[in-house]
């Protein structure tokens, strides 16, 4: 198994969580779905704020960082490991 599906796959108790589920807007749980799809192996999403502002809005992004799913460094998006969640 690869190093990325070890770190970002999709872990069913953090999908299946109150936190998620509940806490979470669709659209907001959607733009996650997305994001983790095009992470690397470091958990980068490649051009992930062009990425959001063409499919989402900014309130979707803030609500995961808030939530605690992704980070923003530098400009660049990226997604914590399910393990962390």
């Amino acid at each position: 198994m690869s190093k990325r599906l070890d770190l970002f796959c999709f872990d069913k108790n953090v999908v299946d969580s109150d936190k998620f589920l509940l806490d979470l807007p669709r659209s907001s749980q959607l733009l996650y779905f997305h994001l983790a799809i095009r992470a690397d192996n470091t958990g980068l999403v490649n051009n992930g704020i062009s990425f959001i502002k063409t499919f989402c809005n900014d309130g979707d992004m803030r609500v995961l960082i808030e939530a605690g799913y992704i980070t923003l460094k530098k400009g660049q998006v990226f997604m914590k490991p399910t393990a962390s969640l």
